[in-house]
């Protein structure tokens, strides 16, 4: 969270250049588009006496809300529930990926959920950079352990795209509903865990669902739909990993959440009201 009187460490503070180009692609975005992502409430520049060295600050606005993370391990979740929120981060995900721009640290405390309206914020652009979605790789290793694709933790040299996202995305799913990472939160300690997300999906494995305890009406089907959206997008092979077309239609495509029934949703919605006319698009 942000307050205006509260400016980002400049440690993590890009350079001049991609803050300018982080700015001109979110104004191409539409309204609702920009409603996931933190405002820009104000910036200025700060230059270290002895260094010499300038940097540009950027203070967002308050978001009033928590983190997902705080809500891991709470059975009184429901899956309807993680269904609105989740389909809301894949449209931020891919309305970046629509601009270029590379998130590189989706994970459940990077989401926050607005109390009143339970919309969703993806902050922490702090490791989010452009890339050419259709022919460049990237080699910078950073992220959080936990959700770290195999191209990024498992490689001697990272090598990845656009496709990284859509791990961490599946990571932070499987989280919520099983209680915990599906490869912990320190794989990189570990040459086992390691050895398993290059096998992912094969290696995974499920857990008693921990928001399953109190949403009596899940059904095996429903279960099953869960297990399938979590293997598609948590595949090693980047080229059918869900989502690796580019297109986040892709990914709200699948059963776990095209059955989901948005008529539950708030009316104002931004997004919601139209799903069912952009799943018959597809």
């Amino acid at each position: 969270m942000y307050r205006k009187d509260m400016v980002v460490n400049h440690n993590h503070i890009w350079n001049e250049r991609n803050v300018l180009e982080y700015i001109r692609d979110c104004q191409t975005m539409t309204e609702d588009e920009k409603l996931a992502l933190p405002l820009i409430y104000d910036s200025l520049v700060l230059e270290e006496k002895e260094t010499k060295i300038t940097y540009i600050c950027i203070a967002l606005n308050y978001i009033q809300g928590k983190t997902l993370d705080k809500y891991i391990n709470n059975t009184s979740l429901s899956v309807d529930f993680l269904r609105k929120i989740f389909i809301q981060v894949a449209k931020v995900i891919g309305s970046l990926h629509k601009e270029g721009i590379i998130h590189r640290d989706i994970k459940c405390s990077n989401i926050i959920i607005e109390s009143e309206t339970e919309r969703i914020k993806l902050i922490d652009m702090s490791l989010a950079c452009f890339v050419d979605t259709k022919k460049q790789r990237l080699s910078e290793f950073c992220g959080s352990f936990h959700t770290m694709a195999p191209e990024m933790i498992c490689m001697q040299k990272p090598n990845y795209s656009i496709e990284y996202d859509w791990w961490s995305f599946g990571v932070s799913i499987y989280e919520m509903v099983f209680g915990i990472p599906p490869y912990g939160y320190h794989p990189e300690e570990n040459k086992y865990l390691l050895k398993r997300i290059n096998e992912s999906p094969k290696s995974l494995s499920f857990p008693e669902p921990v928001i399953f305890m109190g949403d009596f009406t899940l059904s095996r089907k429903n279960r099953e739909e869960t297990e399938d959206l979590i293997m598609q997008l948590l595949n090693k092979d980047e080229s059918i990993r869900l989502g690796s077309n580019g297109d986040f239609k892709q990914v709200i495509e699948h059963p776990w959440f095209k059955n989901y029934h948005l008529m539950n949703f708030h009316e104002d919605s931004y997004f919601f009201e139209n799903i069912d006319l952009i799943n018959d698009e597809i």
